[in-house]
């Protein structure tokens, strides 16, 4: 084995000699110079002591990041590809129905380095309104023209989750952009448990989710679970625990009635639900104000309805679905429902899954 040392003169030559060299051959995954393009950012002469400091605890962030949910059979396994693939990416440009694609190397970079904002300091930058950043949450009218305002308890706590941040923020160079990874990273984990951590903190309504996404969602296609869970994170930013189940039950029998309709889903199967809605499901969250506002949209999909077309799910013989993937996936559902009587609750007024249980009679092995 040899090695080759290089010195330069200062760090600015240092970072451009490390771009140039992974540009040849097999080049670096975006993610890796992400990482590089932003320690870049965090640099002040006269503060070398900080500069280091952060530098130093931005890289720990993001080897933090890189190992979530890593186990031994795992050796290559690096969560922050997933991260900004599968969810920061997506959620920050699947917006409209026009023109929603899916990701590549240059997009990505593009997105989070060329696109993100320079600010003058590297130890603080700019935060913007959301639920963990605001100062009252109701206003209380007292006497003929005043009022009070109700404030929000204020957390103070050193876990990235809490940080202020909205999945679809302008992003600033530097710390900004790894605390904002740290927090999404996270959340990911929170929610879909990639470390298969459990926490005697987590709320009743966290573990109905995870019994939920566990025993029903990751039977759906890989490609719809993606969609599920990119749309989970969106909410879960905007509105915490409050009726996440609800949420997840709604959307999932959304998504559960394409997967029955359909024989084979393909990777553009969420891209397509996304431009043939009437509304984006994600721009839906993040410009709601209440849950209601979302649930009103999910309860009005399209979708519920899709075994009402002739040669439907609804006209299928219930051999059709017997020991193959679609079978799994209903028998996954009408388990799950089964138990907790919810799927009055959760369909509502449309016939979709009602119908086809009550019709096909399938029974439970």
């Amino acid at each position: 084995m040899q090695f080759t040392v290089i010195t330069v003169t200062n760090e600015d030559l240092a970072f451009t000699f490390f771009d140039s060299q992974n540009s040849r051959g097999v080049p670096l995954g975006a993610t890796d110079l992400l990482k590089a393009y932003h320690l870049r950012a965090i640099k002040d002469e006269q503060q070398p002591q900080q500069q280091d400091f952060l530098q130093r605890n931005c890289a720990r962030r993001w080897e933090i990041i890189q190992k979530t949910g890593k186990n031994s059979k795992k050796d290559k396994w690096d969560f922050s590809k997933i991260l900004f693939e599968r969810y920061l990416w997506r959620a920050r440009h699947w917006r409209g129905s026009h023109n929603i694609t899916y990701e590549n190397h240059d997009a990505i970079l593009e997105s989070f380095s060329a696109k993100t904002i320079k600010y003058e300091k590297i130890d603080s930058f700019p935060i913007f309104a959301n639920p963990s950043n605001q100062l009252a949450h109701s206003l209380k009218v007292e006497g003929e023209n005043n009022y009070t305002l109700m404030s929000q308890p204020i957390k103070f706590s050193s876990e990235a989750i809490y940080l202020p941040f909205n999945i679809r923020q302008p992003i600033f160079n530097g710390i900004n952009f790894f605390m904002f990874a740290d927090k999404y990273a996270r959340l990911s984990d929170l929610l879909f448990n990639y470390s298969k951590i459990e926490s005697k903190q987590d709320s009743e309504e966290l573990r109905q989710f995870r019994i939920f996404y566990n025993s029903v969602v990751k039977q759906n296609s890989f490609y719809l679970r993606n969609l599920f869970e990119l749309a989970v994170l969106t909410y879960y930013d905007k509105y915490q625990e409050k009726q996440l189940l609800e949420f997840s039950q709604k959307f999932e029998m959304i998504l559960g009635m394409i997967r029955l309709y359909k024989s084979s889903i393909y990777d553009v199967a969420p891209i397509k639900y996304l431009r043939e809605s009437n509304v984006n499901i994600l721009d839906v969250i993040t410009a709601s104000y209440m849950e209601d506002e979302i649930f009103a949209v999910l309860d009005n999909d399209k979708n519920l309805d899709l075994n009402l077309e002739p040669n439907g799910i609804y006209d299928k013989d219930k051999n059709d679905f017997e020991d193959r993937v679609r079978g799994r996936y209903l028998k996954s559902m009408l388990n799950y429902y089964s138990k907790d009587g919810s799927i009055d609750k959760i369909i509502n007024n449309s016939t979709g899954l009602k119908n086809f249980i009550s019709t096909h009679k399938i029974s439970l092995k």
